[in-house]
């Protein structure tokens, strides 16, 4: 039988990218394809991204989000 108890999950501080994934889902309900460009920049790349920014840059511009106006790939 086990006897030693897990931690709760209150013991482990959840990451701020993790929060703001959660805030974005929560407030926006994004589509798919703009939860997972926000997933892979501001968690599996760590940038600093603030959530509000990228849903008006995703929502008001016609570039996806990271991409330079203008930029060619040569």
């Amino acid at each position: 039988m086990l006897t030693q108890s897990l931690s709760p999950l209150a013991d482990y501080p959840v990451k701020e990218s993790i929060r703001d994934l959660a805030r974005l889902q929560r407030t926006y309900d994004p589509s798919d394809e703009v939860f997972w460009t926000y997933f892979n920049a501001r968690v599996l790349q760590n940038e600093p991204i603030g959530v509000e920014d990228f849903v008006s840059q995703t929502y008001t511009t016609p570039e996806p989000y990271g991409q330079l106006s203008g930029a060619s790939i040569d």
